[in-house]
């Protein structure tokens, strides 16, 4: 596939995003156009009091999400919780438990297949919220998608783990998403992400998903720059409910 026809995808799933349904919550895994820097992307959207009210926040180097008023009960819920952690080279992003959950496995040695397998739905009766995750794995410079959904309301999931992506597509990303009803959107099918474009610079990023997302409606997004080398992370931080929405952090 030429670069013509990456970023024709490109656009129009951007079009997509954009003009869609207020897409919930996502992840982009991918990398920068300069093949310096791996990418992480993560955001939380919605009309609903208690999405609109999550916000993000540093945790040494690992990321949280938390109620932005923690006196509003429905504001809980879910929260707080962890979207972003690593175990030596591989670094998680997921949503509600999901990471916590996924981190606990792989320190124990496990694969992000075999943590996922012993992983079920959120708790959250009855919708069983289902979940989206991904892993960046540094020394092996691969990375993996993953959707653990219920089935009609019911008890029974399903984990689909998406291929392995052992080479990444450069100035580009792979996404998935979830609408505010947890219908999950993806390019063509249930089985294939959205290719999504990256920048070199991570405001530059920033700024593209916080446009696309409708900033009247976005309570928060994350973006994370792994180098290549490991030895640098640049995390960029925007949440609507706070009086400074820009928070930049290197480690």
């Amino acid at each position: 596939m030429n670069t013509v026809n990456l970023k024709d995808i490109a656009l129009t799933n951007e079009i997509s995003l954009k003009s869609g349904k207020c897409p919930e919550r996502g992840i982009v895994i991918g990398e920068s156009p300069d093949r310096q820097n791996y990418i992480q992307v993560y955001w939380i959207t919605g009309k609903k009091t208690d999405g609109i009210q999550r916000i993000f926040e540093m945790d040494k180097t690992f990321l949280k999400m938390k109620a932005f008023d923690t006196s509003n009960p429905v504001n809980l819920s879910l929260t707080p919780s962890y979207i972003v952690k690593h175990v030596d080279n591989i670094h998680i992003i997921a949503d509600g438990n999901l990471t916590d959950s996924i981190y606990g496995y792989i320190e124990k040695g496990w694969a992000f297949d075999e943590a996922l397998s012993n992983i079920a739905y959120e708790s959250d009766k009855p919708n069983y919220t289902f979940g989206i995750s991904g892993i960046i794995d540094l020394s092996k410079g691969v990375y993996r998608l993953a959707i653990v959904e219920v089935k009609d309301n019911t008890k029974k999931y399903s984990v689909t783990t998406f291929p392995e992506y052992k080479k990444f597509i450069t100035g580009y990303g792979h996404c998935v998403y979830a609408h505010e009803d947890n219908n999950l959107s993806t390019c063509t099918n249930a089985v294939k992400p959205k290719l999504m474009k990256l920048y070199n610079d991570i405001d530059l990023v920033a700024e593209y998903y916080w446009k696309i997302l409708n900033k009247s409606n976005t309570a928060s997004l994350i973006v994370r720059f792994l180098n290549k080398d490991g030895e640098t992370m640049n995390t960029k931080i925007m949440n609507t409910r706070t009086p400074i929405p820009l928070v930049n952090t290197s480690e």
